[in-house]
Parts: C-alpha cells; structure tokens; sequence
C-alpha cells in the first residue's frame, strides 16, 4: 500500500511539472483523486464533466508520467463521483465563503441552507415581472445593488473608427468630451425571471431548455452548466467554435439561468464590441474609474466575439485588468471566441494566457441527429409542420451551422405559403436549389494533399511516396480518411494517388483513424504530440470545410 501511495505521489509530482502548477491545481488538486492499483491508474473526479474534460485533455500527459516513473503505462480508469457526492469540493466551498465573508451577495449567497446548492434547473421558475429601464449612467459608474442582474442588450454604434481608435493614449493628448452614455438594461425582481425567454427592447435572451444538445457541444453545455451551480468554480470559461454553432446561445442562457438560480448576483453580459464602444467612451468623455468601477464590481461578467478584439492593443489591456481584478476575488468570467485562445491573431500574450489558464471548450458543427432536432424544433417555432423526410433532407444537405438549417425552414415556409404546393423532398430541392448550389464543395485529391502537407510540414513527394516512417504514414492515413469523407474519389483513386497503394490499405487507413479517434491517444506528427481530433480539424480548418 505504501508503495502504491509513493507511485501516485511521484506520478503526481511529474504531472504537475509537466503542464503547469496551475492547471494542475484546477484539474488535479483537492477535486481529482489518484489511485494505484493492480497494474491500474484510476482517476476518480467530482463530476462527470471533470471526468469527460481529464480524460479528452491529459490522457497523454498521463501516460506520459506514467512511462516515466513505472517505466510502462499502466491501465488509465477515470472514475466520476457518485450523485451523493457533494456538488463542491472543499476548495470550492472555501472560495464562497471567502466572498461572502468580506462582501453583501457573494458567491455563496444563494446556497442551501441545509447543505450543499440548490439543485440546478429542478425548481419551478417564480413568475416575475420584467420590464425596461431607460436609464443614464450614474456619475459614480458602479452598478448599485438595487439594480441586480444587469444585462447589457443592445448593440451601440461608434462613430469613430473603432479600429483606429481604441488605442491607449496618453491622457494629455485625449480630448475629451462632456456627456454620459445611456444604455438599456434589463432587470428582474429577486424572485428570478419567468420560464420564458426574456426580452428587452426586441433583445431576447436563450436558456438551457432551447439549446439542442449533441455530442458536439455536449462538454460545452456540461461546462457552462457547472457554471452556474457553482459561479467562480471554473473560471473562466471559454467556449470556442466557427459560426451558427451555438456559441452566444450558451451564453445568453448562462446569464438567464444565473438570474434565475443567484439572484444576487450582478451578472453583466455584452459584446466584445460593446466592452471597446464603452472604453473609448470612457477615455474621450466619462472617465476610465468609472468605466472600471463598473465592470470590476460584477459577480459573473459574459463577453461574446473576443475575436474582435485582434489588433486592438489598448482594450486588450484593460480587459486584462478587468480578469485579473475579478479573478483575484473569485469572479465567473465567462467568453466565447471564433478560435481557440491560443489560435486567435494579434493577441497581447498575456491576455491569451489568462483566456487559456481556465477551461477552453470548442463547439464543432452539429452532427447529423443534432440538425435534425434543429429543424424540427425551428419548424415548431413558427408552427409550421414538416414532414419527416423533408426534415431529414435539410438536415443532411446542410451541415456547418444553425444558420442555414434556420434560413432553410424559413423558406420552405414561405414558399409552401406562397403557393400551396405538397411538402415533398422534390419541392424541398427546387425551393433550395440556390441555397444548395452556393454551399456545396468539391474537393479534389490535391486539395486534400496540400492541406495535410502544409499544417504538418510535409514534403508532398513525402507524402505520396512509398516511405513508411511513422512521420509520413500517419499523416498519409489520415489523408486518406479525409479524402473518404471530402471526395468523390473512388478507393482505388485514393489509393492509387497516395502512393500506389491498393483499395484495401485505404480501407485500412479509414479504420486506422477512427480508431484513433475512439481512443483519443496522442500521435506524433511534424515533431511534435497531436490529439487526432484537433490534427484533423485543424487540416479542415485549412479546407475551410470544418
């Protein structure tokens, strides 16, 4: 037994080396257990969205660890805690009482009074009365605690250049200019708000029960959910993916159901757009302390399209101030971006730090289930009944985001109003024949060899050749799994292009991959460890097809 305690230490201590005391602390400290056992290194975790997150991104540190001080890698188990298990580990309880000792609606302030948080989503919504408020901002630029919640709704226009403008200046060539901005803001009794979706001014706001879930943002959803069970637990959160995935929908409903579950807590949530206007604004007229004050005394802060950030040197800063501020006092903070931190151009490096030192979850397009319940759950918003064969249609001819699937319905809508025509698949193609003609994509043999060759920095004669380094017929099979899936191309041509080879070793190559993919190990390309899901997005990044 003592032994076994001694191997998990030392496993412990080089993982810990290996990515980082503080990500080590977020994942693997007082929340994660290590056990050893029998030739098994099991990993019990509080929630099964710990467990799914662990076992997706440090598999490979793992077992790298692992090899290093057993000499083999032993049997990984990841283990999730049980429903009696306490929603909050002692870290985390510790965090609330921190905030709630030292300030009036702290994190804690909504907790149960016997023991443990509410449980999420289980109470009935309150009725309550929401309404609009017109309102100036007060000169001292904090919000007070008589207007709660406060949700930033509206999309203000610059009419300076906002990327020209929001460099930081120094004071004395800022010329500023009386007057105080007025914003529309959407409030709530404490009770919480209605079931249904709030609205401000024509600005509605989602929530979890709208919010199609699949396996392609079934970690997002678990993670924004532990957002709000437990506001600051994992902070910050960023969710990342392409357009029309759902990104500002989780959003929008982590503000409705933190209304609904704290609401003590002031939760302010606008676009990184937004947070620039506001900024400028506070360096040409209102005053930086009070933009500060204002956004440094929220308890969950939502900032949608960090992307628009790029390039924008002097609000780069202040919103590192801002997360640093609110981080040093157990604040949620809460983004969603186009790209991954680390994959987002022009940058402060600093600020991609702080975006990546938390947890970053990517949405990929919905699957082909999770678009079929789209369509149907659109069609149902407008009460229009389409058949299930024209759903299943839409569903499989439009595949990279909501958008498409929702333009899609809205035609079919109104051209079945126009003309009164039977709901056919047949009808269906010809109202969508434009729609359909503008998105489809035919990818050739070559597109697919330029792709892989340029992200893993391969020779092309490489590639195509007969050499059979593990740096060259990994990315080779992986070539071939893309051109299965992005082209027209018959196996023998695959074959046949990638070297010669038989239908048989691309049918090979296909399972090869998929393999890979069930089982998430890492795999060496161009040098350096790759987890197959990223390797290929990345390559259809490329394409411009994922």
């Amino acid at each position: 037994m003592s032994a076994d305690k001694d191997i998990v230490a030392a496993v412990q201590m080089a993982l810990a080396e290996r990515i980082g005391q503080h990500r080590y602390e977020l994942w693997f400290g007082a929340e994660t257990q290590l056990e050893y056992q029998e030739n098994s290194l099991i990993i019990r975790t509080p929630n099964p969205f710990f467990q799914d997150w662990i076992a997706a991104n440090f598999r490979g540190d793992l077992e790298a660890c692992c090899q290093a001080v057993l000499g083999f890698c032993p049997n990984l188990r990841f283990e999730a805690a049980t429903k009696d298990s306490p929603v909050l580990s002692g870290r985390a309880v510790s965090q609330g009482r921190r905030r709630t000792s030292g300030q009036k609606g702290g994190l804690g302030a909504s907790e149960n009074p016997k023991g443990g948080l509410l449980p999420l989503f289980k109470e009935e919504a309150q009725e309550a009365t929401s309404f609009c408020l017109q309102q100036k901002e007060p000169d001292c630029g904090a919000p007070s605690r008589e207007q709660k919640n406060i949700i930033h709704g509206h999309r203000p226009s610059a009419s300076e250049d906002l990327s020209k403008s929001s460099e930081v200046l120094p004071e004395s060539r800022i010329a500023f200019t009386p007057g105080q901005t007025s914003e529309t803001v959407m409030r709530s009794d404490p009770i919480g708000l209605p079931s249904s979706l709030g609205s401000c001014g024509g600005r509605r706001f989602a929530d979890f029960e709208s919010f199609i879930t699949g396996p392609s943002n079934q970690l997002a959803r678990s993670a924004a959910e532990m957002v709000v069970a437990s506001p600051g637990t994992v902070s910050p959160l960023v969710i990342c993916g392409p357009t029309g995935v759902g990104k500002t929908h989780l959003l929008e409903a982590i503000c409705t159901a933190v209304r609904r579950r704290h609401p003590r807590l002031v939760t302010v949530y606008l676009s990184a757009e937004q947070f620039t206007s506001f900024y400028i604004e506070a360096l040409r007229g209102s005053g930086l302390p009070n933009f500060r004050r204002k956004y440094r005394a929220v308890d969950v802060l939502v900032i949608d399209d960090v992307q628009f950030l790029a390039g924008k040197r002097g609000t780069q800063v202040e919103l590192l101030y801002t997360i640093d501020a609110l981080q040093q006092t157990g604040r949620q903070l809460v983004f969603a971006a186009s790209d991954p931190p680390r994959e987002l151009r022009d940058l402060l490096p600093d600020l991609m730090v702080r975006l990546d030192s938390g947890v970053v979850c990517r949405i990929a397009p919905p699957e082909y289930e999770t678009r079929l319940r789209l369509v149907a759950q659109y069609a149902r918003r407008i009460g229009f009944q389409l058949p299930e064969d024209v759903c299943q249609f839409v569903a499989s001819q439009f595949r990279q985001h909501a958008w498409e699937l929702s333009g899609a319905v809205c035609r079919l809508h109104a051209a079945f109003c126009a003309t009164g025509e039977k709901l056919t698949v047949e009808f269906a193609r010809r109202v969508l024949a434009d729609m359909l003609a503008t998105r489809q994509q035919v990818l050739q043999l070559a597109d697919i060899r330029k792709a892989v060759c340029e992200v893993f920095q391969i020779d092309p004669a490489g590639l195509c050749g007969r050499g059979k380094q593990r740096q060259l017929s990994y990315p080779r099979m992986l070539a071939m799994w893309l051109a299965r899936k992005y082209t027209r191309a018959a196996l023998s041509e695959i074959g046949q292009f990638f070297g010669g080879r038989s239908h048989s070793t691309v049918l090979s190559a296909q399972k090869q991959v998929d393999r890979w993919l069930r089982q998430g190990r890492s795999l060496r390309l161009s040098g350096s460890l790759w987890n197959p899901e990223e390797a290929i997005r990345q390559v259809e990044k490329y394409l411009r097809v994922g």
